[in-house]
């Protein structure tokens, strides 16, 4: 048992202990005077340190921080809990694995740095992946270039839910690529990039900004047999002839973000489209699934030449649908004994790949 652990060195390994705030004859547990466990900078840029398997408790600043020039460590398989904040990583090239970071005070995980990896974390849930601890601020909040949170494997999701601020915010910087992750129930948006609300989409993508403010879907419709069968159509208006992936979500209505946009619970699916010289990718993905009926989908798109992620999309709602037809052709028959004229018409096809034909007799106008 410590109060604080601080050292700089290399290749060194700190492992399975219990590092909390002081406890007075009253019983009362007071905060320690600073950091748990802080990693400062040393002459080798390598680091390789480890700090595993530690709890990690009720310190005034962070439960375990890395300084400016503590590169290349590894931090795995700790509680941390009650803290000011929860990890703070202010260097780069680490890798932040399977930790559980819960009821701190403000952040889960701050990171100021880069080529940071954040993988297999359950950020304010508890060690059962599901109870609400709740941390005060957000759940994940970075500023650098090259970070990586998720992946494209199962041990890569971070959980990040039930934080009262936004999951995970993108400060300023580039190439934030978040993929394959467990967000919702978070206090603001599921991903903010600039920490500003909502980013409306804009024409082929042309503004800049944090992670190129890149753009999202818009999903344009959701078929589902209320069965097995889930099909999403969409588009992506981006960067011209560039290649994306772009992964679905579904959350229950009560998990979802209550401005429309996200959150996602669970991963569905991805898949990669590439946009054409007008900036266009259409999206059409049957998957063999049932999905409750109101449950909501939501998707994130990542640019994989820069790795820059968006936040996410808009969501819609799962409702018993099918299309009626392939290239259907349907008839507006007007032929009235009067001759007057049906006006305000509207016929509308959201699937890209479906063709509608009209027809007309008599005097109905096409």
């Amino acid at each position: 048992e410590f109060r604080r652990v601080l050292f700089r060195s290399m290749n060194s390994i700190v492992r399975f202990n219990l590092i909390y705030g002081t406890t007075t004859s009253s019983g009362v547990e007071e905060p320690s005077g600073g950091n748990g466990i802080e990693l400062g900078s040393t002459t080798d840029p390598t680091g390789q340190n480890l700090v595993e398997n530690n709890t990690v408790l009720s310190n005034v600043s962070s439960g375990i921080r890395l300084r400016a020039g503590a590169d290349h460590n590894t931090i795995s398989k700790n509680i941390v809990r009650s803290n000011a904040d929860g990890i703070s990583v202010l260097t780069d090239g680490n890798t932040i694995n399977g930790n559980v970071i819960t009821s701190n005070v403000d952040d889960g995980l701050v990171i100021n740095g880069n080529a940071n990896s954040v993988q297999g974390n359950l950020i304010d849930v508890d060690t059962d992946g599901t109870t609400a601890a709740g941390n005060g601020g957000d759940g994940i909040e970075i500023t650098g270039i090259d970070n990586v949170i998720g992946g494209t494997l199962s041990d890569d999701t971070n959980i990040v839910a039930y934080n009262s601020g936004i999951g995970v915010s993108v400060l300023s910087g580039s190439g934030t690529s978040i993929r394959g992750n467990s967000i919702y129930a978070n206090g603001g948006l599921g991903i903010d990039l600039n920490a500003n609300g909502v980013d409306v989409n804009d024409l082929s993508d042309g503004d800049t900004g944090t992670n190129g403010l890149q753009n999202t879907v818009v999903i344009q419709a959701i078929y589902s047999n209320d069965v097995d069968t889930l099909r999403i159509v969409g588009q992506l208006d981006s960067t011209p002839a560039t290649t994306f992936r772009i992964e679905f979500f579904v959350s229950s209505a009560s998990l979802a973000d209550t401005s429309g946009y996200g959150e996602g619970a669970q991963f569905l699916t991805a898949t990669t489209v590439t946009t054409d010289a007008s900036s266009l990718a259409l999206i059409d993905v049957t998957l063999s699934q049932y999905v409750v009926r109101c449950d909501v989908i939501s998707a994130i798109v990542t640019d994989l030449t820069t790795n820059d992620s968006s936040e996410f999309s808009a969501t819609m709602p799962v409702t018993p649908h099918a299309p009626v037809a392939n290239d259907a052709t349907y008839t507006i028959d007007e032929n009235t004994s009067n001759g007057s004229l049906i006006g305000g018409v509207i016929v509308s096809d959201v699937d890209p790949n479906e063709t509608l034909t009209f027809a007309k007799i008599g005097r109905a106008h096409v």
